[in-house]
């Protein structure tokens, strides 16, 4: 966590910025919550490691854990249920911390935003507009599954806001198979395992 914060703080400081406020650093306990659950002890010991580890970060980091017992929810409640639970927890989460974003130019187009010290043999120019303010971090110590999982359905709300502010269109496209689309003689070239 420190490191993460450290970097964090050193990006912050080379851009000139001011920091504001502590980097935040949210921790999604995937593991089972529920007394008498074979992964409670595995989810105490990590409550009680990030408890720990706030008295040791420091005032720079904003250290916050979510309990989301995966396997509870999508068993009372459905997958479908269990995604739009996850989005709700994750949605402050979110907010608070923003995604990067920028503009990327070619090398010519924008020379005259060029500063001193910089790579002038790099064909492209990232200029920031928005830096994150933390990440999310999941836990699931048992599964890599949840944790892929999570972190896929995690991701697509900061993906159709990445979309919304780059006024692209999310509608869906539906295309229908046409062999005749395929290259000549690709029957003969399909495996047992690929097709």
């Amino acid at each position: 966590f420190r490191r993460m914060t450290r970097q964090y703080l050193q990006t912050q400081r080379r851009a000139g910025d001011v920091v504001k406020r502590p980097f935040q650093i949210t921790c999604m306990n995937l593991l089972r919550c529920a007394p008498g659950r074979s992964e409670l002890k595995l989810s105490e010991g990590f409550q009680e490691g990030i408890r720990s580890a706030r008295h040791k970060v420091g005032k720079d980091t904003d250290l916050r854990i979510v309990n989301f017992d995966w396997h509870a929810i999508v068993k009372a409640l459905g997958a479908d249920s269990a995604i739009a639970g996850l989005w709700t927890s994750l949605k402050s989460v979110l907010q608070d911390i923003g995604f990067s974003a920028g503009e990327v130019k070619t090398r010519v187009a924008s020379s005259q935003h060029s500063k001193g010290g910089e790579n002038k043999s790099e064909p492209f120019l990232y200029i920031p507009t928005h830096k994150q303010q933390g990440v999310v971090r999941y836990n699931c110590a048992d599964s890599l599954d949840r944790t892929n999982v999570a972190t896929f359905y995690g991701a697509i709300p900061v993906l159709l806001e990445q979309f919304r502010r780059l006024d692209l269109s999310m509608i869906k496209k539906r295309y229908a198979f046409h062999p005749q689309e395929l290259p000549e003689g690709w029957e003969s070239r399909k495996d047992p395992v690929t097709g």
